[in-house]
C-alpha cells in the first residue's frame, strides 16, 4: 500500500520507486488487482475516514487516470 500511495501523491513513475518498496511490477500489479476487486476502495474509505458512498465508487476511476 505505501508504494501505492507514494506514487500518488508524488506523481513520480511507476518505474521510480525508491529503495524500501517493493518493486514497481509489483506495486502496479497490487494496483491494478485491488482497483478492479474494489478493495482500493475500501481501503481509502477506512484511511479518509468517509463512508464508501463518499468516495470514487469501482469502475469510477477519477484521479486514478484510467
Amino acid at each position: 500500500l505505501d508504494g501505492i500511495l507514494f506514487k500518488f501523491t508524488t506523481g513520480y513513475p511507476w518505474y521510480d520507486l525508491p529503495e524500501g518498496y517493493p518493486s514497481w511490477q509489483t506495486c502496479y500489479r497490487r494496483f491494478r488487482l485491488w482497483l478492479r476487486q474494489g478493495i482500493l476502495h475500501q481501503v481509502l474509505a477506512l484511511g479518509f475516514d468517509q463512508g464508501p458512498d463518499q468516495l470514487l465508487q469501482p469502475g469510477d476511476y477519477g484521479w486514478f487516470g484510467f
